[in-house]
């Protein structure tokens, strides 16, 4: 019988929050890659008003991942979580407009935010480790090579092709001078 595999990663969302997202960036920027109780703990102790809110997203997440791990009879250790990604996104600006002098309109921008954030069992973390961060640069090829290489895919010679190219006329343009 084939075995199914575990979830290993559990997110939660709150949408629709009427705040900056700018503003609660900075807030997931500080616990975002630290373990779950650790996150809990130091959210606690920053004094945004997106910090609560963050916390309850990340408990909800936990959350999740506990009746998961209930569920399908799983043991998953809560305690050993880690916050991988915590993301704020844009949400709907609210357009509002206020009375100014001599006749004028202000636009006041009334923002709101999306809140995610996903837990990982370590060993997602650690596989995720080995991945290359980053694409090695390409290397650069030179022109005969590339003509070479496509002559190569359609069967002629590539210096038949490198040939027949040199010897094509080029068409001057005379540039009209106005004086």
């Amino acid at each position: 019988m084939a075995e199914t595999q575990i979830k290993r990663e559990f997110s939660a969302s709150a949408r629709n929050i009427r705040m900056s997202a700018q503003k609660c960036r900075t807030v997931c920027s500080a616990v975002r890659g630290r373990s779950v109780p650790e996150a809990i703990v130091l959210l606690g102790f920053i004094h945004r008003r997106a910090a609560p809110l963050l916390k309850k997203v990340i408990e909800s997440a936990v959350a999740n991942a506990e009746d998961y791990a209930n569920r399908e009879g799983v043991n998953i250790d809560t305690e050993k979580l880690i916050l991988t990604d915590a993301r704020v996104d844009v949400g709907p600006i609210a357009k509002r407009w206020r009375a100014r002098s001599r006749g004028q309109a202000a636009m006041i921008l009334k923002r709101s935010c999306h809140f995610s954030a996903t837990v990982s069992m370590p060993d997602v973390v650690e596989e995720r480790k080995q991945w290359p961060e980053w694409r090695p640069a390409r290397k650069r090829v030179s022109k005969e090579d590339r003509l070479a290489k496509r002559a190569a895919k359609s069967g002629q010679p590539a210096a038949a092709k490198a040939e027949a190219k040199k010897e094509e006329p080029k068409i001057e343009k005379k540039a009209d001078k106005k004086k």
